[in-house]
């Protein structure tokens, strides 16, 4: 970013719950600064929220402000909060490169910050539109809470539509090129090209090292078969949110208010494959992990420690104090510190753990996925890159086809009438897919979602092929279609 030397002074985040806040020393700064710092560092605040430390080691009260109680950046979710910080801090430092002033920043400032983050000569981390659009949110964000503390808004009227909808005749929300759909074929490719170490032609490539393939895998297996994104999947329990062993061909989960976006939980399927995969893994990875974890006293004397004791219904959780937390209400965060305590020793509650046996962050993930694209990519084989909200994507494309099947199966000895009818009472395939996403309006599933489907005649192609299952289906209907996987051949 920018022109200037590495040496500039740089903007810094920090988060309340981290040991690095406490250390004072690490800012060189005159006593009546430090003083200002540390009666800053003390307000009450929650957990994991940000702290912003400017350039001259000073805090910069508008900005910690809106990250607390009162702020909007405090009404935000956890996790929503660390993204806009994040997304502030590069934003801050592009403009500190630039000897420009947050406060003080021109339209034409914010602009020339977008041209660098999408086109930008020089920017080897150049974004796409929709991370753009995303970090746009936050920073337009700031400056309407900032401007009620006299700072003006710079914001041009062209800096952010992320709430916007394009006036097409459907009335959808604007589609982004970044979609992509897989079948569970190309999963399967890509989790044995990517995770399993796999070479193109079916053989076991003997220099592949990776050790979580198990796991990750499963995580891949998970995400197809529940629809759930990746900070809900990844912040599960384990027996409590999670089944520990297999239930039949598929399992009605709760998913907790901590971990749903919008903090709103909801049940959620697991499919039979699924369950399956994750308790191959369970049983056998993450066991290991916890073994060798327990050998090298990796659990003993961990800080900050939340613990779930088994005899609790409904679950609760306590700290060092013997306080009690609703397990339902644990953000991401929390459910890191959180360990199952059975016979006076401590296991993580999590789901998903490093080798070392410790909860892995869901942010985590990312770093995965794109280490197995990498890979996919190293080969030559004309994949596009898989991640987790892709999945997502396919897990709703793969049940608007069940749901249509299931829709014309049931309708196909009614009369017209009685058809719709029977859709207004029960709802139709869309409404199916809605509930399993867990989405608030309908019309996200319709025209973000399932954009292949839109002005296709399926029930045209159905009648032609009703005797095939719904993977078949993918693959004949969609073949074709430029953004989704269907590749089968190695």
């Amino acid at each position: 970013m920018g022109t200037s030397s590495a040496t500039t002074p740089r903007w810094r985040l920090f988060f309340h719950e981290t040991a690095s806040l406490l250390l004072d020393d690490e800012l060189p700064v005159p006593p009546e600064v430090a003083e200002i710092v540390v009666a800053a560092r003390s307000r009450p605040r929650r957990r994991s929220t940000p702290f912003f430390i400017g350039p001259e080691g000073v805090p910069d009260d508008i900005i910690n402000d809106y990250f607390g109680p009162g702020g909007s950046g405090g009404r935000l979710a956890e996790t929503s909060a660390r993204s806009y910080a994040y997304d502030i801090l590069v934003f801050l430092n592009i403009l500190q490169q630039w000897n420009v002033d947050w406060r003080d920043a021109s339209p034409a400032a914010l602009g020339d910050v977008r041209t660098w983050r999408l086109y930008g000569q020089g920017n080897e981390r150049p974004v796409g539109d929709s991370t753009w659009q995303r970090q746009a949110q936050a920073i337009s964000s700031l400056y309407s809470w900032a401007a009620t503390r006299g700072v003006q808004s710079p914001i041009p009227p062209s800096f952010d539509r992320s709430h916007r909808r394009v006036a097409d005749p459907g009335s959808a929300y604007p589609r982004s090129k970044s979609i992509k759909w897989f079948t569970a074929a190309a999963i399967a490719q890509w989790v044995n090209l990517g995770l399993r170490g796999y070479l193109p032609d079916g053989s076991v490539d003997s220099s592949y090292r990776h050790r979580s393939g198990l796991r990750d895998g499963a995580f891949v297996r998970a995400a197809y078969g529940t629809g759930l994104r990746t900070q809900e999947l990844g912040g599960l329990v384990i027996g409590a949110e999670w089944p520990a062993a297999p239930t039949g061909p598929y399992a009605t989960l709760q998913l907790p208010d901590g971990l749903a976006k919008g903090g709103i939980g909801r049940p959620f399927w697991a499919s039979a494959e699924a369950l399956s995969a994750v308790h191959s893994y369970v049983s056998t990875d993450r066991r290991l992990a916890i073994e060798t974890a327990h050998r090298r006293g990796v659990y003993q004397n961990l800080p900050d420690v939340l613990t779930l004791e088994e005899r609790d219904s409904p679950r609760f959780a306590y700290d060092a104090a013997g306080r009690r937390l609703k397990l339902n209400l644990l953000t991401p965060f929390d459910r890191q510190r959180l360990f199952i305590r059975t016979k006076d020793v401590l296991e993580p509650a999590q789901l998903w753990l490093t080798e070392q046996g410790l909860p892995l962050p869901h942010t985590a993930w990312n770093r995965v996925f794109d280490r197995a694209n990498s890979r996919v990519a190293t080969m030559g084989v004309p994949m596009s890159r898989m991640t987790p909200h892709r999945l997502r994507h396919s897990f709703a494309l793969k049940w608007f086809i069940i749901g249509r099947l299931l829709w014309i199966g049931r309708a196909s000895t009614l009369s017209q009438t009685e058809a719709d009818t029977l859709r207004d009472e029960m709802g139709s395939e869309w409404f199916l897919v809605q509930t399993l996403l867990g989405h608030r309006s309908v019309e996200t599933t319709r025209n973000t979602y399932l954009e292949p489907f839109i002005g296709l005649d399926i029930e045209s192609l159905l009648s032609q092929v009703q005797d095939k299952d719904a993977e078949q289906l993918l693959t004949l209907f969609l073949d074709k279609h430029p953004r989704v996987e269907s590749r089968t051949s190695w």
